[in-house]
């Protein structure tokens, strides 16, 4: 039922290839969320933005040894008889920057797994390569595997509180340049940078069994969000060319790195209306990069040409407050594009996430004359901001179990620019917490509203 009735937005048809409705949604959920808790499963699954690792069928895709490893009933399985050497499961293909989530259970918690990335295969029976480790005394750390040959980072306490050692678990791994972040059951296990610039920054993903006693381990709902990575165009010609790319402003508090992303069909003639997009908290520092990484870039890359849009990636060193040098920095990345591209200036939309999405509510408020319409997703907003923000559509954006104080905030502020007179939308995800932009940014409902402009004053709370 997921696969062939699910859509783009989260929501369930109530036929195959059909429309969403939210009968045919609520009606999923429900069945769903009750047959996953009932397998000990999490009982929510996020897919928008995510394209799957493993098809639940066979092993397509996959290499390894298939006395051990197998598919079997929707899942990925490695069962050992007992071996003297570590064994794996390898995709085919290779990934850089990426997001990988996936559920695991190892039958009655005992052997040793891992999932690991940014690999090689060694000649014989081993792979090198980083390893979010599952097992006894390694459960959520980062080992190195044939290389290191060493836990990197021990897991947090606090990470560890939600291991269920006989049951399923998810893991989460985000691979970002020199970064990487592991995270248990939505708990931040290992947040690791590299400092030698000789370790690869791609690879294979694969899963391991290791060597000892008879265990088996059983992986599912394998996904995976690969994730731009911008270039430094070496002039002029190149910067114009559809993709991302690096660039940099001078500003009062000195150079800054933002990240541009350029439409398919861009020719220098047509005008292209502009996203300025702000990003969260986990995304700050001075590469220029990771601002395009999560969110709205992420959805660019799945498919780029759904988005016949520029956007604008500046990067906070600390704050989107609306009088921070950050946002100041944002402002002139902003400018400088206007400048360089050729971009229409009465189509500037604002949107962000989470620390964004507060600085989106904060921005359009403080400049209402810039933009023409706002998009805040998961941001907390300040209803006394209601008289210079009214002018500005809006469509707030959020899950509704996210945190009381950020989806109460939306409420508020929609019903308040409402009460003025303003044009504002709302939209809660239904049973989706913090992370609600990877919705957002892949539905094509919430990207034709940003592109088009809507000004039409919607009435009624949309929920899905």
């Amino acid at each position: 039922m997921r696969s062939r009735f699910r859509q783009s937005d989260g929501g369930y048809a109530p036929a195959a290839s059909g429309t969403a409705d939210l009968g045919a949604t609520y009606f999923a959920t429900i069945v769903l969320r009750w047959a996953r808790e009932l397998e000990g499963e999490p009982a929510f699954l996020e897919t928008a933005g995510f394209v799957p690792l493993f098809n639940g069928k066979d092993l397509t895709g996959w290499e390894g040894d298939t006395t051990l490893w197998s598919a079997r009933d929707g899942r990925l399985v490695g069962h050992s008889p007992g071996i003297k050497q570590n064994n794996f499961l390898a995709t085919e293909s290779s990934h850089g920057d990426f997001i990988l989530k996936l559920t695991f259970r190892m039958r009655n918690g005992e052997g040793n797994s891992g999932v690991q990335f940014r690999s090689v295969r060694v000649p014989g029976h081993e792979m090198s390569g980083f390893q979010a480790d599952l097992g006894q005394g390694y459960w959520g750390c980062l080992y190195d595997e044939s290389r290191r040959n060493r836990i990197l980072v021990k897991a947090s306490d606090k990470s560890l509180e939600t291991l269920r050692k006989n049951d399923w678990n998810e893991y989460a791994v985000r691979a970002m340049g020199d970064e990487i972040r592991l995270s248990l059951n939505g708990v931040t296990t290992v947040s690791y940078t590299e400092k030698d610039k000789e370790i690869a920054r791609s690879g294979k993903i694969a899963l391991q069994i290791h060597a000892g006693g008879p265990m088996e381990v059983q992986y599912k709902d394998m996904l995976i969000q690969p994730l731009p990575t911008p270039d430094e165009p070496a002039n002029a010609a190149d910067s114009a060319k559809p993709g991302f790319h690096l660039r940099a402003v001078k500003t009062e508090k000195g150079e800054r790195k933002y990240t541009v992303f350029v439409p398919n069909g861009y020719d220098g003639k047509t005008a292209f209306p502009v996203v300025l997009f702000l990003h969260g908290s986990g995304e700050r520092g001075e590469d220029g990069v990771k601002s395009a990484q999560v969110g709205l870039g992420a959805a660019i890359h799945g498919h780029p040409e759904d988005y016949p849009a520029i956007a604008v990636f500046p990067q906070a060193k600390e704050s989107w407050r609306a009088d921070s040098d950050d946002i100041k920095a944002a402002l002139a990345a902003l400018d400088d594009v206007l400048a360089t591209y050729k971009a229409d200036r009465a189509q500037v939309v604002l949107t962000g996430l989470s620390m964004g999405g507060s600085g989106s509510w904060g921005l359009a408020a403080a400049h209402p004359e810039r933009f023409r319409a706002v998009v805040p997703i998961c941001g907390g907003a300040r209803t006394e901001t209601v008289e210079t923000l009214k002018a500005v559509p809006v469509w707030s954006i959020v899950g509704d179990a996210d945190g009381d104080r950020t989806v109460l905030s939306g409420r508020a502020m929609v019903e308040a620019l409402r009460a003025a007179g303003g044009a504002a939308k709302l939209t809660e995800y239904r049973g989706v917490g913090h992370n609600s932009w990877d919705r957002a940014y892949n539905d094509p409902r919430v990207i034709d509203w940003m592109l088009t402009l809507a000004r039409t004053k919607e009435k009624d709370k949309e929920v899905k």
